[in-house]
């Protein structure tokens, strides 16, 4: 009786410590999960509406730009004018797609109601990773392990940007996939075998990102004893979900070229390795001590970033191997292939640029890495007084308490707030435009100086789910500017030396370092020429626009951006300049 007593109020504790994480983290998100919608999800507005310029059905809501209406995504301005003539951005995620095409079906302009889809799935993949973690360690290191998963700062940006719901939808999917893959091969029995191979393919088909549970499948069948061909076999519960994803990939020609930030390993594998040490370095960071890298990583030098991350391994490397040692045979040896699949889950994120949205599948497979360190040196035995290796272990262990335990649910809440911030400045941006030019599909915008997002969707965000405005041109992307008049139809743009042209440097979404603008280089769009008169170490310097009308024209709308609003931005008189400022 006593022992059903202890029993029951063991499970009670767990149940309420799993309640309270649940609410820390939701807490730490709440702010994001009141942002309106953002970038992506304007263009899936029109795409449901039937206005993008491109038929899209209810499975291709994530393919942005093809070869077959690029140009006349250009035309209109929903592609700036530096655009790639080879640009393409086509995702394969029919799942995610369909999921958020009935959603704004049956939800309209309730984001709020699409957040709250959005909870559901971060739960999921709470809770299948707790499942998980149970079912693989010690209680105490399977609820630290649930805590740290749960509170990670890269669940922020998936939960509060719908369009990116599709990251958290994959770790969901996969995680449950990767439970039923361990029962199988624990108990032998198809029934799981044939749930982890559905599981893993509805992950892929939410995005591949479901490709990162590869890296678990194949570090698990390393350490797992047997025969090598029942091994072999195991590995086609995934294996075979993402031949099959690859091929429907390939015949249906998704994927993406001609940009900086994403780089397809099928189409340009010499690209993509010579971006990837970096990337992985940013993505470890972000990951294990929750730093959020991809931040201040873009500005600081390959050399920097990789004395991070080489600190970072020193410091953990003996710890971590003495906390292994000190769990018992089968949780050890579960710890050693979930800690090798978490770095090989990096490596399908790094087709796109280091961010810390795309961790998650990483973070699922260290966290009990983690708090198998936390838990061995805060209630491992040890001699008394400590020695320098315990010394080592304890303060490793105190460095990782704080990174999940401390900054990871503030940061948590830091990049909600910020992304709620981000969004609804941009809803507000919008919403003075369509207020200032009135319902006007035939309007001509000019942006004479804007931010990254100016570049991207702003015209769809206008009026949602209308027809975009007849042209939208953002002229310079720099921080700072100088517009000099020439004369009635001409500007030249001037940005100060070593800024740069392109907001995001040699990871600009829209082109890619490999086809650089240089001193010379002529694009002609309609009603547009744009001549480039100087290019410096960053990137065009100097730039000359040549409009088809006078600058007068009343038909033209110009405004710049500020930091959190737009305003006119008449251009200057003839032989006068201007100077634009964030």
């Amino acid at each position: 009786m006593d022992a059903d007593s202890d029993t029951k109020r063991a499970a009670r504790r767990e149940r309420i410590a799993l309640a309270a994480i649940v609410a820390v983290g939701l807490l730490a998100l709440s702010p994001g999960l009141r942002a309106p919608f953002w970038l992506d999800d304007y263009a899936h507005i029109s795409m449901v509406a039937g206005t993008y310029p491109g038929h899209r059905g209810p499975t291709e809501l994530y393919d942005f730009v093809s070869s077959a209406d690029r140009g006349v995504l250009i035309e209109r301005g929903v592609l700036p004018w530096w655009t790639d003539a080879r640009l393409e951005l086509r995702f394969f995620r029919p799942l995610a797609s369909a999921s958020l095409y009935a959603e704004h079906l049956i939800f309209g302009s309730s984001a709020g109601a699409m957040h709250a889809v959005s909870v559901a799935w971060w739960l999921t993949a709470v809770l299948a990773a707790r499942a998980l973690y149970r079912r693989l360690m010690p209680a105490r290191v399977a609820l630290l392990a649930t805590a740290f998963f749960a509170l990670a700062p890269c669940h922020a940006v998936p939960l509060g940007w719908i369009a990116s719901r599709t990251v958290v939808m994959s770790l969901a999917l996969g995680a449950l996939g990767l439970g039923a893959h361990v029962r199988f091969r624990e108990r032998g029995l198809k029934r799981h075998a044939a749930l982890a191979v559905g599981l893993f393919s509805a992950s892929l088909a939410s995005g591949e990102y479901g490709l990162a549970f590869g890296g678990y499948v194949l570090a698990f069948e390393l350490f797992r004893a047997g025969a090598a061909r029942r091994r072999l076999a195991a590995l086609l519960t995934l294996a075979g979900p993402a031949s099959a994803y690859a091929a429907a990939r390939a015949a249906l020609h998704y994927g993406t070229a001609g940009s900086g930030f994403y780089l397809d390993p099928t189409r340009e594998p010499l690209r993509f390795l010579a971006a990837a040490p970096r990337r992985v370095a940013v993505l470890l960071i972000d990951a294990w001590l929750t730093a959020d890298a991809d931040s201040w990583g873009a500005g600081a030098s390959a050399w920097a970033v990789a004395a991070v991350v080489l600190a970072t391994a020193l410091a953990l490397a003996g710890p971590l191997s003495r906390a292994a040692r000190a769990l018992a045979d089968e949780p050890r040896n579960h710890a050693k292939w979930l800690i090798l699949g978490s770095f090989i889950a990096l490596v399908p994120t790094l087709a796109v640029t280091a961010s810390m949205r795309l961790v998650g599948a990483s973070v699922l497979g260290l966290a009990p890495a983690v708090a198998a360190l936390i838990e061995h040196g805060w209630f491992g035995a040890s001699p008394a007084p400590p020695d320098r290796r315990t010394q080592h272990l304890r303060a490793a262990a105190a460095l990782m308490a704080f990174a999940h335990l401390v900054h990871a649910p503030v940061g948590t809440w830091i990049a909600a707030r910020q992304f709620h911030a981000t969004a609804t400045a941009f809803a507000r941006r919008a919403r003075w435009l369509r207020e200032h030019i009135g319902d006007a599909p035939d309007a001509e915008v000019i942006v004479a100086r804007g931010d990254w997002q100016s570049a991207l969707f702003g015209s769809l965000a206008i009026a949602p789910g209308r027809p975009p405005i007849a042209r939208w041109r953002p002229l310079v992307m720099g921080g700072h500017a100088l517009l000099l008049r020439r004369d009635d139809r001409t500007l030249d743009a001037i940005i100060p030396h070593g800024r740069g042209f392109f907001p995001a440097g040699r990871e600009d979404l829209f082109r890619g370092d490999d086809a650089p603008l240089v001193t010379g280089d002529e694009i002609t769009i309609p009603g547009l020429r744009v001549t480039l008169l100087d290019a410096g170490v960053a990137g065009p310097a100097r730039l000359r626009f040549v409009f088809d009308r006078s600058l007068e024209d009343r038909s033209l709308t110009w405004i710049t951006e500020l930091s959190d609003s737009y305003r006119e931005a008449p251009p200057p008189a003839p032989g006068f300049g201007t100077r634009l400022d964030p």
